[in-house]
């Protein structure tokens, strides 16, 4: 595991590469139920904090091959799932090939915030895309400008006080909290490891929640998640501490 120094020294281009390079084997990981934290954590997070949210056009930030997109195509009337890798949108457009409402677009957030008419959107989901982001006030400017008055932001982010942790990173010389830090490491879940590569960036939770404001959202409601007690043993056996946070924003 590695860091580097600061934020700006990857390009779109080189982590696009990274999630090209993913992307097969999250598809094969989600859609074989390999991915005990999608399917037992995250997306029952995001469904809890989107009950009363506006169906009617939905936006999934940094959609990856397109589960969460899919998971939501049969509430939404029109939705959109948008990423930097043309890898994982080609898996997703596979698997939503018959959802004629659905639609799929390589390309940075805020490049198609500039494409796209302001206001257009009634509900934005980014589920573990905030803290993959290099410039994370750029990104949530982009979502801002693309959501309506009133229109909910819900959000999964890994933990800030405790992924260091759990991934063991928090006691190097190089790990901070109170400062924005590059880890560069082999993408792993639980139950499966890969040799791949990716890039996230940690940062104090401070800072989500002043980004935030800045860019006119209202924090609404926080969620620590935790897998139900039915789930498989081996993996509750090392959840002592929150490894994810959910949040809902309101658009003022």
């Amino acid at each position: 595991m590695t860091e580097s120094i600061h934020p700006t020294h990857k390009s779109h281009a080189e982590i696009e590469k990274e999630w090209d390079a993913i992307a097969p084997i999250r598809d094969t990981q989600i859609s074989q139920g390999k991915d005990i934290s999608f399917l037992k954590v995250l997306l029952p997070a995001i469904e809890q904090l989107t009950i009363s949210s506006n169906f009617s056009r939905v936006l999934d930030v940094g959609c990856g091959v397109g589960f969460i997109t899919e998971a939501f195509s049969t509430k939404a009337n029109y939705i959109v799932g948008v990423d930097l890798s043309k890898r994982s949108i080609e898996l997703a457009q596979k698997r939503l090939h018959d959802a004629h409402h659905a639609h799929f677009y390589s390309r940075s957030i805020e490049e198609f915030s500039q494409q796209t008419a302001p206001h257009s959107f009634s509900l934005a989901i980014a589920n573990m895309t905030l803290m993959t982001s290099l410039d994370l006030l750029s990104l949530l400017r982009a979502v801002a400008r693309l959501l309506c008055t009133g229109a909910h932001f819900v959000f999964t982010i890994t933990h800030p006080c405790f992924w260091s942790h759990y991934w063991g990173y928090d006691t190097a010389d190089w790990f901070h909290y109170n400062q924005e830090i590059v880890v560069e490491a082999p993408f792993k879940i639980s139950f499966d490891t890969s040799g791949t590569i990716t890039t996230h960036v940690h940062r104090p939770l401070s800072q989500y929640f002043s980004s935030l404001i800045e860019v006119g959202f209202l924090i609404e409601a926080v969620l620590e998640p935790f897998p139900p007690p039915d789930t498989d043993p081996k993996y509750l056996r090392n959840w002592k501490q929150p490894r994810f946070l959910a949040i809902r924003c309101v658009r003022e």
